[in-house]
């Protein structure tokens, strides 16, 4: 999810991020959307 990777380099806090993922969608996909979210600004996080 591009917003995982676009979060580390916005000042905005993780928890702002998160209620974006989840807001928007039908609750049986937030799980995925917040762990996909996640696993993206790790991964950013990692280079």
């Amino acid at each position: 999810m591009l917003l995982g990777v676009l979060s580390t380099h916005l000042e905005e806090p993780a928890e702002i991020w998160l209620q974006a993922v989840q807001d928007p969608v039908p609750a049986e996909f937030k799980e995925l959307n917040v762990k996909t979210f996640l696993a993206r600004r790790d991964m950013v996080a990692e280079i």
